[in-house]
């Protein structure tokens, strides 16, 4: 919805005023942050869907400073906020579109780009899993174009699934946008559907087809989708390094909270959040990724200042 309205190169500053909102709410005691964090969070969700669920974690955090007192009013109407907040941009989307188009809907193409993974590692067998006549002519067709133009995973043998991801990546938009999009919108376009109907339609079939297709090629799919994770961070030892920092904060918070270990946490999942949604819908590119580049120095930062205060105690 966002997009039609302002450019997307607002949901930057929009992110960085999110964070810094969050900062202030949680770190600062100031509840009137909240306003603020919940009007440039919906704000970014509506430009980036990526971070819908950033809330969650403000929320987790908020329960461990407040778990004294988190029943009382004062407290629990925040917590409640940042529970439901990600409800709001969900309502306003599918409410534009049903304004606009006459349908009740988000956003689509999520699943028609998750579908690209879902074929890249699909077998021509798989046609058999789908009982939907629909979704069993979509895959077919959508199967034997990929594999004619050797997109497929099993289109060449590889030494590494890293060397898989490279190929993957490389072939993503073709497979998403030239095949299951074009082709699936064509195949309901030709049933006489208007083009927001056929759009719709490809998206629920994609919804419906990448869960079948992921359960029965999990063994090829999973390693697919760690070697798009660790692209994204360039490094697998930088992924391993967030995520210790993630699970040591996280478990430093649970026993005794402290704002220093909050912190840390708060910007290790925000990192590793966006990572895993990112590579779960389609493929880790800086556009996607470079909003949390900076929370990377950032945790240096709050190291290094814990290391300087246990040194000065």
């Amino acid at each position: 919805m966002a997009n039609r309205i302002c450019s997307e190169a607002i949901s930057y500053p929009l992110y960085l005023l999110f964070i810094s909102f969050t900062l202030h709410f949680l770190f600062k005691k100031n509840n009137r942050s909240l306003i603020f964090l919940s009007i440039s969070y919906v704000l970014l969700v509506l430009t980036r869907g990526q971070f819908l669920l950033l809330p969650i974690i403000i929320a987790f955090i908020y329960v461990l400073k407040w778990r004294k007192s988190i029943f009382k009013q004062e407290k629990l109407i925040p917590f409640i906020i940042l529970l439901f907040i990600p409800l709001l941009p969900i309502l306003l989307d599918k409410s534009y579109h049903k304004v606009k188009d006459g349908v009740f809907i988000s956003t689509p193409f999520k699943y028609v780009n998750a579908m690209a993974s879902a074929l890249y590692v699909s077998e021509a067998s798989n046609v058999n899993l789908f009982k939907d006549p629909d979704l069993k002519h979509i895959f077919k067709m959508s199967h034997d174009f990929t594999a004619k133009n050797n997109w497929l995973m099993s289109s060449k043998e590889r030494a590494s699934f890293a060397a898989y991801y490279n190929d993957f990546h490389g072939k993503l938009v073709h497979i998403c946008n030239t095949t299951f999009h074009n082709k699936g919108t064509q195949y309901y376009l030709d049933k006489n559907q208007s083009i927001v109907e056929a759009r719709t339609n490809i998206e629920l079939a994609g919804k419906k087809m990448f869960p079948i297709l992921i359960k029965n090629n999990f063994s090829k799919w999973f390693p697919l989708y760690l070697s798009n994770i660790i692209h994204g961070f360039k490094s697998v030892f930088l992924l391993i390094f967030i995520a210790i920092i993630l699970f040591f904060s996280g478990l430093k918070i649970c026993r005794f909270y402290s704002d220093k270990f909050a912190i840390l946490f708060l910007f290790s999942s925000f990192i590793l959040i966006n990572a895993l949604i990112v590579s779960f819908v389609s493929h880790s590119i800086i556009r996607y990724l470079f909003y949390n580049y900076f929370l990377i120095f950032l945790i240096f930062v709050e190291l290094y200042k814990l290391i300087l205060t246990k040194k000065n105690d």
